[in-house]
Formats: structure tokens, sequence, C-alpha cells
């Protein structure tokens, strides 16, 4: 799980409905969780954010990257990745939590390995200034990895 604490400052929200503040958006990963799973076509990579209503003044990216430990002689094998550009996404209309995903065919013919999923959320806000409220001032970025371990074993629950 990661949170982020936006501090909108004059950033104006599109939506009908603002947040109470100071509020927290969180991001946790769904799929694929430690754990072992059987082999599959598609594995699912599957995000939920929490409070999505705080997105869009975030302007938030989720980057996922997938190594096999197993069977490699010069340590974890980067074998795909992905990422989920969420700032033109439209957050107004949209269920708590809300979620993303990509898939992925890269494990379709593995029968008995360990992997490391990587994934990493960045952020950035952008306030203006408060002699004018148009001119940008400051911009901050934040980025956050969290990795997650899992196998996949033939025969191991789907």
């Amino acid at each position: 799980m990661l949170l982020l604490a936006p501090c909108l400052g004059a950033a104006q929200s599109s939506h009908s409905q603002s947040p109470t503040l100071p509020a927290n958006l969180e991001v946790d990963i769904v799929s694929p969780r430690n754990g072992t799973f059987a082999p599959a076509t598609l594995m699912p990579i599957v995000f939920a954010i929490r409070n999505p209503s705080l997105a869009p003044t975030l302007d938030l990216d989720l980057r996922w990257s997938l190594y096999q430990l197993t069977n490699v002689s010069d340590g974890p094998l980067g074998i795909t990745s992905g990422i989920l550009d969420l700032t033109n996404t439209d957050f107004s209309n949209v269920s708590d939590p809300f979620y993303v995903y990509q898939t992925t065919t890269a494990l379709s013919n593995v029968t008995n390995d360990a992997f490391e999923l990587r994934w990493e959320l960045s952020s950035g806000n952008c306030t203006a200034l408060p002699q004018d409220n148009t001119t940008m001032g400051n911009v901050s970025y934040y980025n956050r990895d969290k990795p997650v371990f899992f196998t996949v074993q033939s025969g191991a629950q789907a």
C-alpha cells in the first residue's frame, strides 16, 4: 500500500464535489500478490486507487517490471514491463476504489519459476503562485516503489 497526501494548494479539481482536505490517496496492488499461482495465458497486473477524486491534481502514473528469479545465472532477468499513465484519465465518475490494469502473456509458458514484480507510483503536483493564481510555482514529484514476490507452478490454484 502506498499513500499520497496531496497538497492541493491553489489547484482546482474539475469535480463538482471537492474532497475534504487533508486527504489521502491510496494505491494498492491487487494482483499478483505474494503467493503461488497456476500458469495462465494472460497474467493480470491490477492496481486499486482509493479516493480517486484526488488523482487529477497528482499527475499519476504506475510503472511495473517483471523479473524472473529462478533458472537465471546472472541474477534477476527482466522479462516485461508496463506503464499505466493516468494523467489524462477522467476521474469524475469512477468507483472508489478505482481499478486499473494491464495484462501480460510473458508467463504463458512458465511452469515452475519464481518472479518479482516491482511497481512504482509516480506523481507530480503543480501549484499556482498566490500573486495571480495562474502562474505555476512549485512543481514537486514523488516516486515510491514496492516489490511483490510470487511463483508460477503447475497444479497451483488459478
